[in-house]
């Protein structure tokens, strides 16, 4: 029997084919999101925009019967359903919080344009140390389709999936041995709109070391994803399901790797299986980087060969592993039947000793000119790239990178050889950027590639998909200085010219506690202040200032459930940020407690248009204004301090209208709970002001 870690099964990863591009209702059958067990699971949606106009996406989240799944992602509170706008070439990581029990269901995101759409599921210890994570595109719906299971040792086979339709779906669940003979069989029944996470051995509790494949057939369509898990370490890696009906012949593998190097060994496993009902002959072909034959040793079949011949009679499948000797080499691998069937490929990475670290399974890449990755490369993080051309012809590709805003960061160009390979990580290739944003890549040939997205420590490897379309990238012109001139004659017109020092680019994004942003500002150590200009709906914030050490501040408001009387605060960011070059300096700004102030203003005569009560705290880091209803009333929120109240006053007299404004009003003190009864009360002399 096999052990698993408690809250941490199949139900809080999952996989899809990597999409080429998706629009309209894009499925992920698998989301996760909490603590429990001594781990914390957290889901982070990336989605990003390849094309050159604005995408709307919607993200709806759904729990095991289809009801809706409130969950805490980012800066938009806590929703089962999420907007999010993204410009032309922008990316957005959105994370789960993680701040409940885990909760699993499943996720659409209705997109109005072209969009990339993944996600990733990390998995950390009590303490927040990374475990593992796996990562995962969206999923079309199938009603028959067919997985690779492999139970062998420490692994397992999940599979998780959900009820894309309103009506009960009737499955059939069957087993095929590696000959291709027919296994047990069972059968479960899926509401509408439901979802369910579960392990091949769970189905067939006496599957025992097995290899072999898992038919699937539903009455009602079904987005699905499947993970290979190894339990004794709890990594885990994807692999691809295959539509039952696929006619497919054809594929590439964009990355195959096997050999020695000092810190251990790499090896490659092959995974086929025949989906038609007759015998198929399936050749493998490999190649190095530079487009020659590339021979490795495959256990128990062809030996240092660069292509070789499986036959699989119907239903059948097989495993083959490379032997992992030679020195560490790398390539792309063609694959041809004649015959429907289904490819994947898996490569492993050991330690010296040999035992198990890592591994990342690669599926069939589509070979186009133009795509888009998302990249991360913060904090442990890098994202690499393995591109595979598999044409007769060289090509010459132009990999961009771009920021999260979609502004070209550097550009790199290579050149392919027919059946060449190049695999390329960020850091390296741009200077040891960290940033989330994405890489355009266009090539003058065809193309198939893969996306790794790495964690140095400890090891993990997951991929992320592909989006078809490439934005060149937003080219920022450099940052000019504001100038003041004085002592300008404008007694008549005046034409100046007017030249503008080059500064730097210092830009981020506000969050944390910020529901709007209202203006950010950077402060040189002499005190000259350079204002920011600031998106208020994505909380992102840019200024040109001289090489210098700069103290940044936000005024906003914090995110609360009320807008009616939110407070307005000042916070400033304790780091000094050293600006030597264009630099990212994000704010996080920590939650404030606020609580209510209510009250009356009893004085407040009919004669007055409108009027508001507005609170200034004594250190001039808070404040806010409440507008007085018709019945004298209002209601405002504030931190704890000290204020001095005003009242802002609209009064229509003889003349028209008067705005009169009455400073120190008197005085509140909140001291960490709620003030439900201030009276604030007007000057004796009021109604001679009105008259």
């Amino acid at each position: 029997m096999k052990t698993r870690l408690l809250f941490v099964p199949l139900c809080c990863f999952l996989f899809g084919a990597p999409p080429l591009l998706a629009q309209g209702d894009i499925y992920l059958p698998q989301v996760a999101d909490g603590q429990g067990g001594g781990v914390v699971i957290k889901t982070t949606f990336i989605l990003f925009n390849p094309s050159q106009d604005s995408v709307g996406a919607v993200i709806s989240l759904t729990d095991n019967q289809g009801d809706e799944l409130p969950l805490t992602l980012g800066d938009f509170g806590n929703h089962s359903e999420f907007s999010v706008s993204l410009r032309a070439g922008e990316t957005r990581f959105l994370e789960t919080a993680a701040d409940g029990p885990v909760r699993v269901g499943a996720a659409v995101v209705t997109a109005d344009g072209p969009l990339g759409v993944s996600a990733v599921f990390t998995t950390a210890d009590g303490t927040g140390r990374f475990i593992t994570e796996a990562g995962v595109g969206s999923s079309v719906p199938m009603q028959k389709f067919v997985i690779p299971v492999d139970t062998t040792g420490s692994f397992d086979t999940g599979l998780a999936f959900c009820n894309v339709s309103s009506i009960d779906s009737n499955l059939t669940f069957r087993i095929r041995t590696a000959a291709g003979g027919a296994g047990p069989e069972t059968s479960r029944t899926l509401a509408g709109a439901a979802h369910q996470a579960l392990y091949v051995t769970e189905l067939f509790s006496g599957l025992g070391d097995f290899r072999g494949t898992l038919e699937v057939d539903s009455s009602r369509p079904l987005a699905a994803i499947v993970l290979r898990q190894n339990l004794g370490t709890l990594t885990s890696t994807t692999l691809p399901v295959a539509a039952s009906n696929s006619q497919q012949v054809e594929f590439q593998l964009p990355q195959v790797a096997n050999g020695v190097y000092p810190a251990g060994s790499v090896r490659t496993t092959f995974i086929l299986f025949n989906l038609a009902g007759s015998n198929a002959q399936v050749d493998v072909n490999l190649t190095r980087d530079d487009g020659s034959p590339f021979a490795v040793s495959i256990v128990g079949g062809a030996q240092n060969s660069s292509s070789f011949r499986v036959d699989l009679a119907p239903g059948a499948s097989a495993f083959l592993q490379t032997d992992g000797s030679g020195p560490l080499a790398a390539g792309g691998a063609r694959v041809e039947s004649n015959v429907p069937v289904g490819v994947a490929s898996v490569f492993t990475l050991y330690d010296g000793q040999g035992a198990f670290q890592t591994e990342a399974g690669v599926g069939h890449s589509p070979a186009i000119s133009t795509f888009t990755i998302p990249v991360d490369t913060r904090a442990a993080f890098d994202t690499g790239g393995a591109l595979f051309s598999p044409g007769t012809i060289s090509g010459t590709v132009t990999v961009r990178l771009l920021d999260a805003d979609g502004i070209r960061i550097g550009v790199q160009s290579l050149t392919l050889p027919p059946g060449g390979h190049q695999a390329l990580l960020v850091r390296n290739a741009f200077g040891g950027a960290s940033l989330q944003g994405s890489l355009s890549i266009t090539s003058t040939t065809p193309l198939a590639a893969l996306t790794l997205r790495l964690n140095a420590s400890p090891l993990s490897y997951t991929t992320l998909p592909r989006a078809a379309q490439a934005f060149a990238g937003i080219v920022p012109r450099p940052p000019l200085l504001t100038k003041k001139l004085g002592g300008v004659d404008v007694s008549s017109a005046v034409s100046l010219q007017v030249g503008l020092d080059p500064g730097y680019q210092l830009k981020g994004v506000v969050r944390g506690d910020a529901g709007m942003v209202l203006s950010v500002r950077a402060q040189a150590q002499d005190g000259t202040i350079f204002p920011a200009s600031v998106d208020s709906l994505s909380r992102r914030y840019s200024v040109s200032v001289p090489a210098g050490t700069y103290s940044l501040t936000v005024c906003y408001r914090p995110a609360l459930s009320v807008f009616s009387g939110a407070p307005t605060l000042i916070f400033d960011d304790p780091r000094p940020i050293a600006v030597q070059a264009d630099s990212v300096a994000d704010i996080d700004v920590p939650k404030t407690a606020v609580f209510a102030v209510s009250g009356e203003v009893p004085d407040l005569g009919n004669q007055t248009g409108s009027a508001l009560v507005r609170f200034t705290a004594s250190d001039g880091k808070a404040g806010g204004e409440a507008f007085i209803s018709m019945d004298k009333r209002f209601s405002a929120y504030l931190p704890s301090g000290s204020y001095t109240t005003s009242l802002m006053i609209t009064a229509f007299g003889d003349f028209g209208t008067n705005h009169l404004g009455i400073y120190n009003a008197g005085s509140l003190t909140v001291a960490g709970a709620d003030v439900p009864q201030l009276t604030v009360q007007l000057p004796a002399s009021f109604s001679t002001l009105l008259g």
